[in-house]
């Protein structure tokens, strides 16, 4: 997937909704994902994506 697949804001917008609510749910992401139908591997790419993000974003205020 190249890097403009994840700069599109609708798409970042739903699996932002997702993340949040995996991450409130207390569910392994297997057990979010089976439930919600989601592919586990694009869940990891997201948050791999998502936690670049915020590593950049940290590394910037310095």
């Amino acid at each position: 997937m190249n890097l403009r697949h994840f700069e599109n804001k609708a798409r970042q917008s739903w699996w932002v909704v997702h993340v949040e609510a995996w991450q409130r749910s207390g569910m392994t992401r297997t057990e979010y994902c089976r439930v919600h139908r989601l592919t586990k591997d694009t869940l990891d790419r997201w948050l791999k994506y998502f936690a670049g993000n915020e590593a950049a974003r940290k590394h910037a205020e310095y």
